[in-house]
């Protein structure tokens, strides 16, 4: 499922280096149902600083981030079989309850999911050639 994630968007040999640069193991989480993979959702604690050369175009100042902590949503995968059942909403919260100022992430053009991940909070901060860039700020008390 993972692979199937990326491989519309980059070739194999791209792949293992793309997820050994992206993935944060320690904070990646992976969702199991009565004993069976049901999906994932890599993350890692990329700012979004990180990608402003690939962005072409911001809809805000996003130099307001570059001293705040981050998650960054790299992929999250639900198993067919699973979907409409509310997991894809577990999985999303996962991060919100993290100790970080804001979660982001990449969506490719082409997957046509930007709609869901406004409707779970984010909001399009700036786009690529084959990307949108969304973002979440979090209202923590530190």
């Amino acid at each position: 499922m993972g692979i199937r994630l990326f491989s519309d968007h980059m070739s194999p040999p791209e792949l293992g280096p793309f997820i050994r640069h992206m993935v944060d193991w320690n904070i990646s989480v992976k969702l199991v149902v009565d004993g069976k993979l049901a999906g994932f959702y890599l993350l890692n604690k990329h700012s979004i600083c990180d990608y402003a050369e690939e962005v072409l175009y911001w809809e805000e100042d996003m130099n307001t981030y570059k001293d705040k902590s981050a998650i960054q949503g790299v992929g999250l995968g639900l198993w067919p079989e699973y979907r409409g059942q509310g997991y894809g909403k577990l999985l999303r919260a996962i991060p919100l309850a993290m100790d970080v100022d804001y979660v982001w992430g990449q969506h490719f053009k082409g997957l046509n999911n930007l709609h869901l991940w406004e409707k779970a909070g984010r909001r399009l901060v700036g786009a690529s050639e084959d990307a949108y860039f969304t973002l979440i700020d979090l209202d923590r008390q530190r």
